[in-house]
Order: structure tokens, then sequence, then C-alpha cells
């Protein structure tokens, strides 16, 4: 990076983010007040200087974009315009990971972005609902997410993973903010027929399937799919009063009974407040982490499933591949490596008390907490990038369609990116080791 040219150092281009890698590393191996002259140590300063300003420049560029998009974000009128700027903001996410190779950079761009975009929404929708006659919303309520999204970890081709809780009222206080036109819009009664029992109707859940099915509708449509397993409020599981999710929770957790299956009580488990009500959603997720946490029984039944996810390396650590079907020939990289890495991370997290949802930040605590050493965190993080990165370098391909992205050809990878695949699975498998120690041995993890 640089050379000595009649005893100074001259400054070279800067090129790309390696360069200035490059210059640091130069310039604490040259820099040295007793040996360099003033001219040397100038060269070498302002090489220094030029990097930094330049890569300074490079990500002020990307900021300037990301904050330009956000302030337009709330000025919009129209929904057509939140799904031009999903897709500008998808753009730019790829702009800056081919720039950076950085999953976390990508992961701010793409969960930020859209959780201004659905906030956007659900004030669109919230405004609908007045005009429509449906009124604002009669209680307060909370929009919570959940999967990568909860996680702060979404991706080009994250889906929804969203549900809706709100508070509870009385028939009495609810009938103050229900007037008699808005339960006749809600109950769909023709307003010439003659009054007829409505005790039993619950007025709120259908206030709020209206609601959801309109801010879910408006997700899709600006690009943000619906979720293929159903984890959306305009879905009846994924919508209810605190008390309602309160029993549902408990329900499963401490009786195994109920509307929700475990997969279901691992997906909550990354809950995550959005918009709505800020208080009712803190207090719903400290109530689900209570009780989830305080199952033993739970936590090992999830573990289990988790530790028994196949890592696709062979003998002689040869990548497994599909023997069949469409994506014959391919590794899984989400259910080969990511999921049981991100999936037993969360177990690990609920099992020690830690509230952070992020992955990375997940395995931080948990080191500070000596539930992993330096050495095995340090190739936990390595092995969420290599996943990670692969993973969105194949959105990048296929974008934006993104059909099949979790499917890469691993022998069409150099052999250097091979090498450091087969090195990330390698530590799954590793982690997956240790949480059977832990939880099925009776061992504590070193």
């Amino acid at each position: 990076m640089l050379k000595r040219v009649n005893k100074a150092i001259e400054p070279l281009p800067l090129n790309n983010k390696e360069d200035l890698i490059e210059v640091v590393k130069d310039f604490l191996d040259f820099y040295n007040l007793n040996t360099m002259t003033r001219e040397e140590r100038l060269s070498l300063l302002y090489t220094l200087k030029n990097s930094i300003d330049k890569e300074i420049e490079k990500l002020l560029e990307i900021q300037k974009d990301f904050e330009a998009y956000l302030k337009h974000i709330k000025r919009a009128k129209e929904v057509e315009e939140l799904k031009e700027l999903h897709f500008k903001i998808c753009q730019l996410a790829i702009k800056d990971f081919l720039e950076n190779r950085s999953p976390r950079n990508l992961h701010h761009i793409c969960t930020y972005g859209r959780d201004e975009l659905t906030k956007k929404l659900i004030l669109m929708v919230e405004k609908e609902m007045e005009k429509e006659g449906f009124g604002l919303p009669p209680v307060k309520y909370a929009w919570m997410s959940m999967g990568s999204e909860g996680r702060r970890e979404q991706t080009l081709n994250s889906d929804q993973d969203n549900l809706i809780v709100y508070e509870e009222k009385n028939k009495e206080k609810l009938n103050v903010k229900l007037d008699d036109f808005i339960i006749r819009k809600l109950t769909k009664i023709d307003l010439k027929e003659e009054k007829r029992d409505l005790s039993s109707v619950d007025f709120l859940d259908l206030y709020f399937e209206i609601f959801a099915n309109k801010v879910v509708d408006k997700l899709d449509f600006i690009g943000i799919k619906r979720c293929k397993g159903g984890v959306m409020p305009s879905n009846e599981k994924w919508r209810a009063s605190f008390k309602k999710w309160e029993e549902r929770i408990k329900g499963k957790v401490t009786y195994g009974t109920g509307l929700l299956t475990v997969l279901d009580i691992i997906i909550i488990m990354d809950l995550r407040f959005v918009t709505g009500d800020e208080e009712l959603g803190n207090n719903f997720m400290d109530m689900v982490h209570s009780l989830v946490r305080s199952n033993e029984a739970l936590l090992t039944e999830m573990a289990e499933s988790l530790i028994l996810m196949p890592i696709p390396l062979g003998v002689f650590r040869k990548f497994i591949l599909e023997k069949s079907g469409e994506h014959k020939g391919m590794l899984n990289l989400k259910l080969g490596g990511w999921a049981p890495l991100v999936f037993t991370l969360r177990i690990y997290a609920k099992k020690f008390d830690v509230k952070e949802t992020s992955s990375i930040n997940r395995i931080k605590e948990l080191t500070d907490l000596k539930v992993f050493d330096k050495n095995f965190s340090n190739d936990l993080i390595f092995a969420y990038q290599v996943l990670m990165k692969n993973r969105i370098l194949r959105q990048i391909e296929l974008f934006p369609n993104m059909e099949g992205d979790n499917f890469l050809d691993p022998y069409q990878l150099p052999e250097e990116e091979q090498d450091a695949l087969k090195k990330a699975l390698q530590i799954v498998e590793k982690l997956q080791k240790k949480a059977h120690d832990h939880f099925f041995a009776g061992g504590f993890v070193q």
C-alpha cells in the first residue's frame, strides 16, 4: 500500500475497503516519532487522512440516500409510493452489501426501512378504518414482529411475521367507543334488520380482524410477502387481547394444550415491538419471556428438535446435497446451517435470561455470562457471517424474484469460500453438541 521514495512514503490511491485496512496497518507499522522525518510522517498522515475521508464519503453517501427514503416514507400519501420506496431500499441494501460485504449493514437497512414502512401503512389503515365508518382503534394495541424481523435480521427476501396484542375492555366501557353504527358495520347487520342478541360477539376481534387484513394486504402489495406459514394477525391465531394471549401461552407452556404449538412458541420467542402502544408491547414481551423461561421441560423439548437437525457435511468434509426435486445437487443453506445456528442461540437466550433478540448480540451476551468462551464466541460469529453472506449473495443473484434463495451449489464457489462454508457448518455442528451436553447430559457449556 505504501512505498518508500527518496526516504519518503508516497501516498497511493484508495480503491476499496481492504486498502483502508492496509493503510491503517502500514500506519501502525511505520509511524515512529524517533525514526521518521517530518516529511515522512506528514506523507503517512496524509495517506491515512485521505483513505479515511474517502471511506467516510462512501458511508455518508449510503446514509444520505437512506435518510432521504425514510423522510419520503413519512410524507407519502399513497401505497404505490411505499411500494416504490421499498424497492429502492432493497436496491440500496444491495449496493451497500456489494461494497462492504456486511450482513449486519444489510440487516439494518432492510429491518429499519421495513419498520418505517409498516408504521406508515398502519397509520394509513387507521385513517382508512375511520373513513369507512369503523372508527379509530377502540383500545390500545401493539403491532409486534417475530422471526428475522423480530431479531432485526431481515434480508432482501424476508416475509411477514407479525402478531397483534390489544387491551382488554369490558362490554360497558367498550360501548362508549363503539356506537350503534360501528357495531352494525362490524357485525354486517343490515340497518333494516331487527336487533338481535350480540352479547357473545367479540367486537374487538372483529375490528382487529378487518384492521389486520388491511395491513397484511398492503404489506404484501409493497413487496413484503405474506408468510407461507400464516404467521400474520389476519390469522386469528396471531391476534388476541393481552388476557387471551396469556391464556394461550400459559396453556401450551404449562399444560401442553390449546391453540399454539411448540413451533409457535419458538417463533414467539423473537418478539419485538414495532408500533402502537409501547408499554403494552413491552408488558406483553415480559409476560411471554417469563412464561417460556419458567418451563425447563419445554426448553428441553425445543432444544431436542434443534439438536437433531442434520448438518449437510459428510465423511471427509464433503457437502451433502439435495438428492432429488427442484433443487437437486444443491445445498440447503437455511435448514442445513442457518436455522440450527439461529434457533439454538434462541433457546440458549431464553435459558440464560438474555433479552436480546439479534443472533450476534445473543452470542455476545452469552459470552459475557460465560456460557461460551471467547474463542467459541468468535467462531459462532464467523459461522453466522459466512452463512448469511452466502444467503444474501444468492438473493442478490436472484433479485427481485428470489425463489429458491436458500439453495446454492457450493462447488461453484471459489475453493477458499468452500472451505469457509465447511468451517461454518462444522461450528454449527459443534454448537449442537454443546447444546446436547447442556440440556441432556447435565453438563454446563464451557
